[in-house]
């Protein structure tokens, strides 16, 4: 009830996308290329906590799928330049975004937290909350150690 149409129907067409995916997963095992968890668990988690925002009506979870769309536009675009055997100098930086989203998600729970120690009754999606911090701190661990078995030390790094 509380849960804003506009935000429910661009966090439904969200989540509706993540499935879609999946499909680079298929691309990577079809190459031959090795699924790492951090992958697999990732575009798995990744519907399940979307469904939980809508099921929940977690309303600030608009910023996550802002953050989220931009980073993968982003990260799509470095697919697109790869494929074609261009050069794309910031492949790092799309690490460091995502290593960021997920620092950036704790961080807005923090006033979302107080507003509901406040006023429980105006905050909704509690349910979402916890299964968002669980996803997103399992995330944060799994991009650092990616990041850092990738580009440390600094001399390792491939861009």
């Amino acid at each position: 009830d509380n849960f804003p149409r506009n935000i429910y129907y661009w966090l439904y067409m969200f989540y509706l996308s993540k499935p879609v995916e999946f499909f680079d997963t298929f691309l990577l095992a079809a190459r031959g290329k090795p699924l790492t968890v951090l992958h697999v668990w990732h575009h798995a988690s990744v519907v399940f906590e979307t469904w939980s925002w809508l099921r929940y009506g977690l309303n600030f979870s608009i910023y996550g799928m802002l953050f989220n769309t931009a980073i993968h536009t982003i990260m799509y675009m470095y697919f697109a330049y790869a494929s074609m055997q261009w050069r794309f100098p910031w492949k790092r930086w799309i690490t460091l975004l995502q290593i960021v989203q997920f620092i950036t998600s704790f961080a807005l729970t923090i006033p979302y937290l107080y507003l509901y120690w406040r006023n429980p009754q105006r905050c909704m999606g509690m349910p979402a909350l916890a299964i968002s911090t669980f996803c997103n701190a399992s995330y944060l661990l799994l991009f650092l150690r990616f990041y850092r078995r990738t580009y440390w030390p600094v001399s390792k790094a491939k861009d």
